[in-house]
């Protein structure tokens, strides 16, 4: 009798212990996400044209950063990022949790490639199966927004902003953002800036900016939206207004982009 006992409570301990182990390898499988990336004709980048950089919004420094294959990309949370998932959502500020938004800032950085200096965005919600790959993105994702010079100058005290796209996929139109020295940004145009919808062909576009002071610093940045609603976040752009008010000129030519933001369709508006 005590030896068929002891049996039964070695069976039930194994058991428990095949059970520990099975939950913990599930929780221990790392969090996949992929999605597919286009240039802005639609047609599939190089492998490695695209650098995609991956930060939790809730812990922007801490990115990783990678490359497309082909028309995709694919990473897992816990042994490409090295963030950890934590499936209970009991994780800390650096760790991914079921619900954080997970940023994936894209740019073609390959110089040689005719679609160089595309960017894009997007943000999404991590979910909670560690098992199944989440897709972030649409099927027809892609950078919408060929950007060949992004210039600042001063005139007649004021800050005149141009820019001049190469082409542009189902673009609505832009936004511009601002900050002073180094503040919080803030967009800066009250309507959209209506864009040029699907073309191939180059369009410039200019926005003056009237209130300016002598000897502040201003940085102005970018941003496209698409006829979704999806916001593109291109390049950024500081300058200085002299006391003298002596012309002053600055370009830049790429970065990354930043942000996404909800599209409010009633700000719609004839622009400039």
């Amino acid at each position: 009798m005590k030896s068929c006992y002891k049996e039964r409570l070695f069976q039930i301990f194994f058991i428990a212990i095949l059970l520990f182990g099975l939950f913990s390898s599930v929780h221990a499988v790392p969090y996949t996400v992929w999605g597919y990336v286009h240039n802005s004709d639609g047609s599939a980048p190089t492998t490695g044209d695209i650098t995609i950089t991956a930060y939790l919004q809730k812990n922007p420094s801490g990115t990783y950063i990678f490359s497309n294959i082909n028309n995709g990309f694919t990473f897992n949370l816990e042994d490409d990022a090295l963030w950890g998932y934590d499936p209970n959502g009991t994780g800390g500020p650096t760790t991914a949790n079921p619900g954080d938004l997970l940023v994936l800032n894209f740019a073609n950085t390959n110089s040689g490639s005719p679609y160089f200096g595309e960017t894009g965005q997007i943000i999404d919600a991590i979910g909670t199966g560690t098992e199944t790959p989440q897709q972030f993105g649409a099927n027809d994702f892609s950078l919408p927004v060929e950007l060949s010079s992004f210039q600042a100058k001063i005139q007649s005290n004021q800050v005149v902003l141009s820019w001049t796209t190469q082409a542009e996929l189902n673009n609505l139109g832009f936004n511009i953002y601002k900050s002073i020295s180094g503040q919080s940004e803030f967009q800066l145009n009250a309507i959209i800036i209506n864009g040029a919808g699907t073309s191939t062909s180059s369009h410039s576009y200019e926005y003056i900016d009237a209130n300016v002071k002598a000897g502040e610093s201003y940085t102005y940045s970018l941003e496209s939206v698409d006829i979704n609603g999806q916001k593109y976040k291109h390049q950024s752009i500081s300058i200085t207004v002299d006391d003298n008010t002596t012309p002053d000129k600055h370009e830049l030519l790429q970065n990354f982009p930043q942000s996404f933001q909800s599209f409010n369709p009633d700000q719609i508006q004839i622009g400039c």
